[in-house]
């Protein structure tokens, strides 16, 4: 079977490779002919539309830098019914960003390397702004006109959490559209989504733009919990947008703009893959608040461009969770967090200089985060999480050889009907940096080019900690009968806590080098490079472990409140062991930053006068300090980011695109391929009921082996009406989900599809995504000893209308 399924996979790489190569061949007389049909010519260059705007950092569109990057225009994607970075990730070889459990946790992998829990490898950037807060990735890109993803370290340039790579949004400047409105409306099968957005765009006077949006998203969901017997996981969300640009000249620009965005989502409804259903106790939620708000300035001199981007951006939000996932009351866990962070990035540009293009900058961004995460065992945690620990430590006593011979019995049974652990955490962040880059072009040779960066990485942290949890049980000593002696029954209440603070310092230094050599001298798309980057991914504190460390040091505090009574200690002194120390809370709540090198070999082509590109890179990672976020060992519950040894990922990328025509119309084709072999290099993981275990050369989980996807798109006239239909699928596996390799999702693949039609300034699309309504998991792991699995998407059908006036 696995066999097979590697030769289908072959199959439909060669097939993308040969449709393209066949049509190009087929085609190149017809594309370069000078009597081509005038209508095609201008059909395509409307359809590709190029973008037009300056880089912050770069002197040159991504399709002509020496990296891995990928461009995707939202005007497209949005046919194929993909609104999210979640869906867009399904079109970009290497990236894994799942769709699982709410808004909350952006689990990005690209490359074999990646999180769920703790900080991204992939840094964010709207407009040019960086996001702080990994809570605050997924966001409406209804607003949105491009995403560029560019792949392997920009830690030189864009410093820690990004040596995954970053992504970049961009939206549109209301100079740009000109005086209009644009309106959309849709809805899906499935899960009844519906949707709407508007912006208008005005000219207020010359070189003074203003433009409003304001979106709405909601859906019943498509999973049903059922042992609430309702659905559980729909969502809301809204938001709106204003920016205000100015230029004078070319040379000023001033870019302004505020934004805000709520959402209220039922989630985490995980499956029990023991029995098939999802039945927690208590449905997920997750609510979220938003507010982005930036000032941008740029002043182009003859020999240089300035540039300053000034943010401010602040999230609030909610999460509830049924942590237990089953119908039974163990636990849950609340979890607010309230964070306002504000940045500064100044930026140099310098090109005046035939042989030299070089930048320069500082980064400066502080960040309050504050985080209440009170736990609460229900009554059922009580009698099988606590109870089971404290009987443990009563039956250890009655033990004693003292004890027993005198027929004396102690027990302790505790009275609350649930146990509250309070959590409060202040954990505030300061990152500084000054980084800068230089390109030597034309070295030796016309075409040869060498890069080199750097950039000098501080970042501050420290968590204030005041965690805690009072405890109410029952103490009783019995004695036989034929002893006088009257029993000893006694209420005792104790408290444990830890309260405290621990703080990091880091200062990287992250370099950058890059040989390249661009073919062609009048056109710098077609090259081929190599290089060489480090990245850094932050380190970070564990909240969840102190409801663990309060449960491991529950006990012992109990016996110290028992042998500090006045009534009770001489008993509990003689027949109790001295209790043991509490777990220190900087050994299981602190993880260290984790760093990276990677190396990588690329080219950029261009074919058939730029109507066919192909892009193709091989790459080579190693992580040392690997994070890997895993349950706590005692209890399996709460989860633990650790930093457990070293992994490498080899493998490679390939994108191909074109337009083509056919029957006088053109023709679009695009297809991505990406393989990553992913695993330890080193893990030990310590010892389990006293045998050793070692996952040494298992696959890292979370890191599909491959990822594909292929479109066409063939667009036709009929009378005044462009016709539109289009064809695509992706595929992904296979996905290892646990370190031990024990579970994992074989290579899947989805069929979509669309229809639309272009009339004036309206837009009709009806689209079609898993039209094979294909079984699949995005997301799986073990809690408890029990497997959890998200569900996956089914089939949807939906349909957009656009409008603008």
């Amino acid at each position: 079977m696995n066999f097979l399924i590697l030769r289908l996979r072959s199959l439909t790489l060669v097939t993308m490779l040969a449709a393209c190569s066949a049509l190009a061949a087929a085609t190149a007389d017809e594309v370069s002919a000078e009597d081509t049909a005038p209508a095609d010519s201008v059909q395509l260059t409307e359809l590709e539309e190029v973008v037009v705007g300056s880089d912050l950092k770069h002197f040159s569109s991504i399709e002509t830098q020496p990296i891995s990057a990928q461009k995707l225009l939202m005007a497209s994607v949005r046919k194929t019914g993909r609104e999210t970075l979640k869906g867009l990730s399904q079109l970009v070889p290497n990236l894994y960003y799942p769709e699982y459990g709410s808004r909350l946790t952006p689990a990005i992998y690209i490359r074999g390397i990646g999180s769920r829990s703790n900080t991204p490898v992939v840094g964010l950037y709207v407009d040019d702004v960086a996001l702080m807060e990994k809570s605050s990735f997924d966001f409406s890109l209804a607003d949105a006109e491009r995403v560029e993803i560019l792949r392997g370290p920009q830690s030189a340039l864009y410093g820690r959490n990004a040596m995954g790579g970053i992504i970049r949004v961009f939206t549109p400047s209301p100079l740009q559209e000109g005086t209009q409105t644009t309106l959309r409306v849709g809805g899906s099968t499935g899960d009844w989504m519906r949707n709407a957005y508007v912006r208008h765009s005005h000219i207020l006077t010359e070189g003074l733009g203003l433009s409003v949006s304001a979106f709405y998203r909601g859906d019943a969901g498509y999973n049903r919990n059922d042992y609430l017997d309702v659905r559980s996981n729909g969502s809301e969300a809204g938001g709106g947008k204003v920016r205000l640009t100015y230029t004078r000249s070319p040379r000023f620009l001033l870019d302004f703009q505020t934004s805000a965005e709520y959402s209220d989502e039922n989630a985490y409804d995980y499956e029990n893959t023991t029995n098939g259903r999802i039945e927690s106790g208590m449905l997920g939620r997750y609510k979220r608040g938003l507010l982005n708000s930036s000032l941008k300035l740029e002043t182009q001199q003859k020999h240089f461009t300035l540039s300053s981007v000034t943010a401010f951006q602040y999230l609030k939000d909610r999460m509830d969770m049924d942590q237990d996932y089953s119908p039974a009351n163990l636990f849950t866990l609340q979890q607010r967090q309230r964070s306002s962070t504000i940045s500064e990035e100044l930026v140099i540009k310098g090109n005046s200089l035939k042989w030299l293009d070089w930048t320069a900058g500082a980064y400066v961004a502080h960040q309050w985060l504050k985080t209440n995460a009170p736990v609460t065992f229900g009554n059922d945690g009580i009698s099988q999480l606590i109870q089971p620990g404290i009987d443990a430590g009563m039956d250890a006593a009655n033990a004693n050889p003292a004890l027993a011979r005198a027929g004396m019995k102690l027990a302790l049974k505790v009275t609350d009907p649930e146990l509250v652990v309070n959590g409060d955490f202040d954990t505030p962040l300061t990152n500084v940096a000054a980084f800068g880059q230089m390109r030597f072009k034309d070295l030796l040779t016309r075409g040869l080019d060498i890069t080199l960066g750097a950039r000098l990485d501080y970042e501050h942290r420290s968590m204030d900690y005041n965690t805690g949890a009072t405890l109410n049980s029952h103490f009783s000593m019995t004695h036989p009968p034929y002893i006088p002696a009257p029993n000893i029954e006694q209420d005792v209440t104790s408290h444990t806590s830890y309260e405290g603070s621990m703080s990091d310092n880091q200062l990287r230094v992250l370099p950058k080098a890059v040989i390249s050599y661009r073919f062609d001298s009048t056109d710098d798309s077609n090259l081929v490079y190599a290089s060489a980057a480090s990245g850094l991914r932050s380190g970070g504190y564990n909240f969840q472990m102190f409801s663990d460390l309060i449960q491991a040091s529950m006990r012992n505090d109990l016996q110290r409140t028992m042998r500090e009574d006045p009534y009770l200690g001489p008993s509990m002194q003689r027949f109790t062991p001295e209790p043991n120390a509490n777990p220190a809370a900087e050994d299981y709540t602190r993880y260290d930053p984790e760093t990276s090198w990677n190396f990588e070999v690329g080219t950029h082509l261009t074919f058939l006068e730029k109507h066919l590109n192909m892009q193709a890179a091989v790459f080579y990672n190693l992580v040392y300090n690997q994070q890997v976020t895993r349950f706590a060992a005692g209890s399996g519950l709460g989860r633990q980011v650790l930093n457990v040894g070293e992994s490498a990922s080899c493998g490679g990328e390939l994108s191909i695109s074109g337009w083509f025509p056919v029957a006088g119309n053109p023709l679009r084709l695009s297809g991505n391929y990406g393989y990553t072999h992913a695993t330890f290099t080193h893990y030990d993981a310590g010892e389990v009921n006293g045998n050793a275990v070692d996952y040494t050369g298992n696959y890292v989980p979370f890191a599909p082996q491959h990822t594909m996807s292929f479109s066409a798109d063939y667009f036709f006239p009929i009378g005044a009406v462009t016709m539109n239909v289009g064809v695509g699928t992706t595929g992904m596996g296979r996905i290892y989900w646990t370190e031990d390799n024990s579970a994992s999702q074989g290579y899947y693949q989805l069929l979509n599809a669309h229809v639309g039609m272009e009339y004036k300034k309206l837009t009709v699309n009806v689209w079609g995504s898993n039209l094979t309504n294909q079984s699949y998991t995005p997301f799986y792991f073990v809690s408890r000893g029990i497997g959890f699995a998200q569900r996956c998407r089914p089939l949807q059908v939906g349909l957009t209308v656009g409008l603008k006036f």
